[in-house]
Order: C-alpha cells, then structure tokens, then sequence
C-alpha cells in the first residue's frame, strides 16, 4: 500500500543550504545584523522553537539586549525585522530567482516561512497526491485511519523580566497618582473653607490646572508603556 497524502515539508539540510546561499550573497553582503538575524529565526524554527520567536528574546540573543530591553521603547526588532523582509524580497526577485527554496518571514510575526519554488514545487506537490491500494475485487479503497494526535504539555515558561517590570512601574504610577489626587482635594478644601472668595478663584484654577497636567502626564506614560 503507497503512503497517504501529507503536507510538503521542506527538507531541513535543503533549508540549511539555501540559508548559506543568502547569506553569502551580494545582497546581504553588507549587512550583519540581517544576517545574525535571519540565521538565528531559521535555525530556532528548525530546532522546533519558533513559537519562542519574539522580539524580547530576538533582541536579547541577537542584539545583544540586556533583560531591561523594553520593547515599547526600543523598536530594534521591529525595525530589523521589517528590512529583513525586503531584503529577501530584493534577493528572490535578483540573484536568488531561480533558487528551489524560498524562505520568508511573514507580517506580523518573526517566524520564518519554507517553501519550494519553480520546477522543485511541481515535483514535491505530485509526492503528496492521494494514493492508495485500489480493492479490485470490490471496486473500493480501504477507509482512511488517522492515529490520534499526541498531547504535546509545554513546560511553564519564566515570566519576562520586562513584563514584571512593567507590572510594577503601573502600580508604582497608579498609586503616585492616587496620592497626588488626594492631596489637591485635601488643599482644594483647605483654600475654598479659610481664603477670601475673591482670592480662592485664582487658587482653585492653579489646583485644576495642575490636576488636569498631572492627569495628562500619568495617561502619556501609560500609553507608552502598553501601546
């Protein structure tokens, strides 16, 4: 009995090869951090680790990062990843044309895509046909069985040192806030119950004033911190 249909996977040492091919390449011949870059997301992919692709770990063992990187402010990754892309599309549409692999690493995230391309695509897609044993004597083929799937339990990840120091600058502000909130209310009291009504009008405008800049400036920071 022929084996059944199965997905096209591209073979890891074909991988590996066209890898060298780019990163030997003119196109990439100037550029180190795309190089240590792409290398670094293909080999985690092939070591079944690319769902562990993210941009603090990248930033950490590509660049260099400490464990205070913060993603939200430092846009290293992002940046390198989004030049990364167009230097593999200038690649394939110039020296690697005719090349049977094509790695790519789709938006939004930074694992790595393989594919076979040209004339290699045509011949891996006809191994994948459906084909089995044809019955003769009843006319029918035997019914398709599929082994249960294995439960695979990922172990319990570490949490980021960046997102528990984020957790604590969020309360350290929320409460920084609350306080100062608190303060303007107790001297907002103090002002309209002992100062003359003619002169607790400027106050009061100085203490709103200075409510709505402290409102503004804890809002900023939070935005930078989480968006």
């Amino acid at each position: 009995m022929a084996k059944s249909a199965e997905r096209v996977r591209v073979d890891p040492t074909e991988i590996r090869t066209e890898l060298e091919r780019i990163i030997s390449s003119s196109t990439f011949a100037r550029s180190d951090r795309a190089r240590g870059m792409l290398r670094y997301i293909v080999e985690q992919e092939l070591a079944g680790k690319g769902d562990l692709l993210k941009g603090y770990t990248i930033a950490q063992d590509v660049f260099g990062k400490s464990d205070d990187f913060d993603p939200a402010m430092d846009a290293v990754v992002r940046v390198q990843a989004g030049r990364l892309r167009d230097q593999l599309a200038s690649y394939y549409s110039g020296e690697g044309a005719d090349n049977p692999i094509e790695i790519t690493i789709p938006r939004g995230t930074y694992m790595p895509h393989f594919s076979y391309r040209g004339d290699a695509a045509g011949a891996h897609a006809e191994e994948v046909v459906d084909s089995l044993d044809f019955d003769a004597d009843t006319g029918t083929t035997p019914p398709i069985t599929q082994k249960p799937s294995a439960v695979r339990i990922e172990p319990d990840q570490p949490v980021s040192p960046y997102i528990v120091a984020n957790v604590r600058r969020f309360w350290v502000v929320l409460i920084s806030i609350v306080v100062l909130l608190l303060l303007i209310l107790v001297n907002l009291q103090q002002i309209t119950s002992s100062v003359p009504e003619e002169t607790s009008g400027t106050s009061l405008q100085q203490l709103i004033l200075w409510g709505d800049l402290l409102a503004q400036s804890g809002a900023l920071w939070l935005n930078r911190l989480y968006i």
